[in-house]
């Protein structure tokens, strides 16, 4: 009965173990996600102010023509 407690127990810390060493692995593969998400988001802001600094100066040159047509 002393074996089967022992055995019981280290049963009991072996799925604490593994449950902690997941919870620490999948907090380790989260955290890469949001630092990836959040470079995405950089990326995804740079090529959205470089698309209106292009089409603003598309209409400052478009402007310029129109006045050198006038």
């Amino acid at each position: 009965m002393h074996e089967n407690q022992i055995d019981v127990a280290g049963s009991i810390i072996t799925l604490v173990c593994n449950a902690c060493n997941e919870f620490i692995h999948e907090s380790f593969r989260l955290k890469q996600d949001i630092e990836l998400i959040m470079a995405f988001r950089v990326v995804l802001g740079l090529i959205g102010k470089s698309f209106w600094y292009i089409i603003l100066l598309f209409a400052i040159e478009s402007g310029k023509k129109c006045e050198e047509a006038a």
